[in-house]
């Protein structure tokens, strides 16, 4: 059965706040390898405007929380957290 629950869509000063990124680390972050778990890309609303699904940030901080992983590695050091362009 197909639920009919709306999946809300959150603008970047939404995210900056939920998750308490800068808003380079956001953008670094979803230029990340898919390996090393990127920040969920947004959608485009409108010409100048993006948004992100909630129920992708809410997976990715679940992930990024929790597990033998990354919930309980040290934080990464900068030269680490790079992403060559």
């Amino acid at each position: 059965m197909e639920s009919n629950r709306i999946d809300p869509i959150l603008r970047r000063p939404q995210i900056l706040q939920a998750t308490g990124l800068s808003s380079s680390t956001l953008d670094r972050l979803m230029k990340l390898p898919l390996d090393r778990d990127p920040f969920p890309k947004p959608i485009r609303l409108g010409l100048r405007m993006c948004g992100w699904r909630l129920s992708e940030v809410k997976a990715w901080l679940e992930r990024r929380t929790s597990g033998p992983i990354l919930g309980h590695m040290p934080c990464a050091k900068r030269e680490e957290m790079a992403v060559d362009d």
